[in-house]
C-alpha cells in the first residue's frame, strides 16, 4: 500500500470535487466522507462528548471512515479486474429499502438530506452501488468460513462477559463539583483548588463538610451524595474513574469540558453477566463473524499491498 499524504490546492480541490484521496487512480471526495461522518457524529453527540475530547473522537473516527472508503475502492478495483457486474435493479431496491428504514417512506425529505449533504441523486446512486458490491465480494471471500470451535465460543463469551462486567452496574457516589471557571479564578486555579480539597481528603477531612462548603452542583446541599446511579447515566470520563477506583476511596480529580470533579465512591455493583448456556447462542454467532472478519482482513491487507493510495489534507 503506497501513502502519499499531499496538499491540495483549491483549484484541483474543485477539479476532483474535494478529493479526500485517490485510490488506483478513482477519487474518494469529501462529500463522500462527510456522508458517513453525519451518523458518526449524531452517535458521538448521544454518547455525551463534547468539546474537545467530540472533536478528538470526530478526527479519530474520520480517519477510520477515509480508510473504510479506500479500502472499498480497492475492493471495486478488484471487482472491476474481475468482470463483475451489478444488476441496476438491486441498487433501486436498496435506495427504495433506505428510504423506508430511514425516512418513513417519504421521498421528499431523502431527496432534502441529499440536497443539504450537497450530493447529488447520481452520486448516491453511485455510492449505494459501491456498497452493494462491497458486500457481495466481501459476502464471496467469506462464504467458505470454517465454524468457530468449542474453545473459540468459550473465548468469545469470556469477551462477552467482561464487557458486560465493565459496561454495566451502578454505583453510589458523592462528588464534588468546581466549575472550570468562575469570576474569580482561572481554570488553573480551579483546578489547583480541586487538588487542594482532595489532599484534604486524603488527609482525613470530612467529605460531605467540604461538599457543602465548596461543590457547586445540584447535590452540594446534600454533601454531595448522589445516591445510587448505573453506569450508563454517568459520563464516561466519571464512570471510568469511579469504576476503577475501590469502595471507600477517591478518584483522582477527574477534567472534563465543565470543571472538575473529585468522586468518593461508597458502594458499587457490577454488571449482571448471563451464565454460558444462556449467552451460547450469541457467543456462537460473536465468534463466527470475528473469524469472517480476521478472513476478510487477510484478504483486504492483500490488495492494500498492490493498490497505490494517495491522501490529501481538506483544503
Amino acid at each position: 500500500l503506497c501513502l502519499v499524504a499531499a496538499p491540495l490546492a483549491s483549484r484541483a480541490a474543485t477539479e476532483v470535487n474535494a478529493a479526500a484521496a485517490t485510490v488506483n487512480g478513482s477519487v474518494v471526495t469529501q462529500s463522500e466522507v462527510d456522508l458517513r461522518m453525519g451518523p458518526a457524529e449524531a452517535m458521538l453527540r448521544a454518547e455525551g462528548h463534547t468539546g474537545q475530547a467530540l472533536k478528538d473522537k470526530l478526527a479519530e473516527m474520520r480517519g477510520k471512515v477515509l480508510q473504510d472508503l479506500i479500502d472499498s475502492e480497492i475492493i471495486l478495483s478488484e471487482f472491476q479486474k474481475m468482470g463483475g457486474s451489478l444488476k441496476e435493479q438491486f441498487v433501486d431496491e436498496e435506495i427504495n429499502r433506505i428510504i423506508r428504514a430511514d425516512y418513513k417512506g417519504d421521498r421528499k425529505k431523502f431527496f432534502s438530506f441529499l440536497q443539504r449533504a450537497g450530493i447529488t441523486n447520481r452520486k448516491f446512486r453511485e455510492i449505494t452501488r459501491k456498497r452493494l458490491i462491497v458486500q457481495l465480494m466481501r459476502s464471496q471471500v467469506t462464504r467458505d468460513t470454517t465454524p468457530p470451535t468449542p474453545e473459540e465460543v468459550r473465548a468469545e463469551y469470556d469477551r462477552i462477559a467482561a464487557k458486560m462486567r465493565g459496561e454495566g452496574g451502578a454505583i453510589r457516589i458523592r462528588k464534588i463539583f468546581l466549575p472550570r471557571r468562575t469570576e474569580d479564578a482561572t481554570p488553573e486555579q480551579q483546578k489547583a483548588f480541586a487538588m487542594e480539597l482532595r489532599t484534604k481528603l486524603l488527609q482525613g477531612a470530612d467529605f460531605a463538610a467540604l461538599a457543602k462548603d465548596n461543590s457547586q452542583d445540584a447535590m452540594a446541599s446534600k454533601g454531595g451524595d448522589w445516591g445510587v446511579m448505573e453506569r450508563k447515566y454517568l459520563k464516561k470520563e466519571l464512570a471510568d474513574a469511579a469504576f476503577a477506583t475501590r469502595v471507600g476511596g477517591l478518584t483522582p480529580v477527574v477534567e472534563d469540558e465543565t470543571g472538575f470533579h473529585i468522586i468518593k465512591v461508597e458502594a458499587k455493583e457490577p454488571g449482571k453477566v448471563a451464565s454460558f448456556e444462556e449467552m451460547r447462542d450469541q457467543a456462537t454467532r460473536m465468534a463466527e463473524s470475528h473469524k469472517r472478519a480476521q478472513r476478510y482482513e487477510k484478504y483486504i491487507e492483500e490488495l492494500r499491498k498492490r493498490a497505490v493510495v494517495r491522501t490529501f489534507r481538506a483544503g
